[in-house]
């Protein structure tokens, strides 16, 4: 649910050509007081982001691999 008296956070998307793969970079500003754990769930989707824009595949994550990350 949106709770409308909190702030909503700012993500930029920065991607770097890097001969034929790329760097792919999020800055994420303005985070709620008390959400900072949600950086920890950038780095599943920089990968997913980083393997569609190298190979036009995306990325299927196991629900086992869930399980044990």
């Amino acid at each position: 649910n949106w709770d409308e008296s909190k702030t909503p956070s700012r993500c930029v998307y920065l991607i770097e050509p890097r001969g034929p793969s790329c760097k792919p970079t999020v800055e994420h500003y303005e985070i709620p007081a008390g959400h900072e754990g949600v950086a920890e769930g950038w780095a599943r989707t920089l990968s997913g982001l980083k393997s569609y824009l190298e190979t036009g595949q995306d990325m299927h994550f196991s629900p086992a691999a869930e399980a044990t990350a």
